[in-house]
């Protein structure tokens, strides 16, 4: 009679329920030996493998074992060991039965030769109860845990977690600039391919096969950056300070994870030390916007210098670039280039052309608002002031909450020594529990809004001193273009002229806000 063994351990095993693989060994060679007088041909195992799945190395391996009709007994610890999903855990005891194989349980006092099934599909939901159990518990743990103090799960590529504090993320110099690298190259025009082939051409190390080197990591390792590397770097504000917790959820237990909303995070700003300012992963987070609603595509050299910016005043389609040898390069309504002149005229403008233009049109800008820029100037000299007016607003609330709270507290110790009963208690402490959620509201407010005023003023004065070097150094590139610019109209002139500029209506970003010169 061939005798085999099979034992299994994971972290859905509590203290109660948990034996090592060498005690489950031990336990199962000297049952045999007692109850059959003979030694166990082999016993397969799966070390920190959970019950819940049935793709196990060990159990594949038993169940060939078995279908080359070598296994006459299995004996087990307890049921569990097997699996913890009721229905698979069903069916492999089917398998068993198909193939004529003794099921011995040792600590469940079960033996399949002998003993009635009924009490085994019991065992088995009650086994697959057990590890949802402990599943939930285990995600009702990390969410608390997130909410209180904001557990870091993994480290983030360009951070590593502080040795002395698990929920602290410092910065790696070494892969910070790599992610330096990544938004500068995407601001100036590049896009997510188009970075992925430069990184791979430099022989730049992926996040994955650098959290290798750095931590042992065990998982897929990608030996190359692909468009996706790039994009989930550009759109994670983890970059900017911000950690989110309880992005994912599983469906069910073992199963795969899904997208939370993002309204629905657990959200922590100013977290951890930012690697990208605000105002980059803000105009970047503008240009992914553009780039998507527009179709922006980038050729082998990368993005156009106005591609995605320049429409045709007529048809309305996008510009495209044209580039002839020894031409300069230009741009034609982009119906003219695909069906020619039956459907719409060129509207060609030169390059240079259209630099000129808008560095003139800037200038303009400047010189027209001299009085706007002069009282955001003085609007920014105050801030200071403002500030100052802000923190003692808010001073004063955080005073009269403290107050409440210590009014409260001042009550529940009458409760305590019996000088008021529960209903008066109640009842005088609701109004003072009101006005506690009133004040935390107006709180809340207030901090809101001294934030976002302080930053409208800067991001204004952001956009007045890009003006101001673009028109003193007559240069215009693809990150100026992403933050000033929202889209350029060219209108054919009714008899164009040789030499003749076309008209161009310029729609300029200005403190957020679109401004039509």
């Amino acid at each position: 009679m061939n005798v085999y063994g099979y034992v299994r351990i994971s972290r859905d095993d509590s203290g109660d329920n948990y034996e090592t693989i060498i005690t489950q060994k031990i336990m199962i060679r000297g049952y045999v030996k007692d109850h059959f007088g003979t030694e166990v041909m082999k016993i397969y195992e799966d070390d920190n493998v959970s019950g819940y799945k049935f793709e196990r190395t060990g159990l594949s391996m038993l169940e060939n074992a078995i279908k080359s009709k070598k296994v006459d007994v299995l004996v087990v610890k307890d049921l569990s060991r097997i699996g913890r999903n009721n229905a698979l855990t069903l069916l492999f005891l089917e398998f068993l039965r198909e193939y004529e194989v003794r099921l011995i349980c040792i600590s469940d006092n079960y033996d399949s030769f002998s003993d009635d099934d009924d009490i085994i599909g019991i065992k088995t939901w009650y086994n697959e109860r057990y590890v949802k159990d402990i599943s939930r518990k285990i995600t009702e743990n990390i969410k608390i845990k997130q909410k209180n103090g904001g557990m870091i799960i993994r480290p983030y590529f360009g951070y590593y977690i502080d040795p002395n504090d698990k929920n602290k993320l410092m910065i790696d110099e070494r892969a910070a600039m790599i992610v330096k690298r990544i938004f500068g190259l995407y601001i100036e025009g590049n896009g997510y391919r188009k970075i992925a082939d430069i990184l791979n051409k430099d022989n730049i190390i992926t996040p994955s096969k650098y959290r290798q080197i750095q931590t042992g990591y065990k998982g897929l390792v990608a030996k190359t950056w692909t468009a996706v590397h790039v994009q989930r770097i550009i759109v994670d504000d983890v970059y900017v300070g911000t950690l989110r917790c309880g992005k994912t959820k599983k469906k069910k237990v073992k199963g795969e994870s899904i997208r939370i909303p993002k309204n629905q995070h657990i959200v922590y700003e100013n977290h951890h030390p930012p690697i990208i300012s605000k105002e980059d992963f803000k105009l970047a987070q503008i240009i992914v916007k553009r780039r998507n609603t527009r179709n922006i595509r980038a050729g082998a050299c990368g993005i156009n210098l106005f591609s995605g910016f320049l429409f045709c005043g007529d048809c309305g389609k996008y510009m495209v670039k044209r580039k002839k040898k020894n031409r300069v390069d230009a741009y034609v309504c982009g119906t003219y280039h695909m069906k020619g002149n039956q459907y719409c005229i060129s509207h060609h403008v030169k390059e240079e052309d259209l630099i000129n233009i808008i560095v003139n049109e800037l200038q303009k800008i400047i010189e027209e608002s001299g009085m706007n820029i002069e009282k955001l100037e003085k609007d920014i000299e105050s801030e200071k002031k403002d500030r100052l007016d802000y923190d003692k607003m808010i001073d004063k609330i955080q005073e009269d909450i403290l107050s409440k709270k210590v009014e409260i507290k001042n009550y529940s110790r009458q409760l305590a020594k019996d000088l008021i009963n529960e209903e008066v208690f109640k009842e005088i402490t609701s109004e003072t529990k009101e006005q506690l959620k009133l004040l935390k509201d107006q709180l809340k407010e207030l901090e809101k809004f001294r934030k976002n005023a302080i930053e409208s003023k800067q991001g204004a004065n952001n956009v007045i001193n890009q003006l101001k070097e673009i028109v003193e150094e007559g240069h215009l590139g693809r990150e100026q273009i992403e933050m000033l610019l929202d889209r350029i109209i060219i209108y054919q002139q009714e008899i164009p002229k040789r030499g003749q500029r076309p008209k161009i209506h310029i729609e300029i970003r200005w403190n957020e806000l679109l401004i039509t010169m």
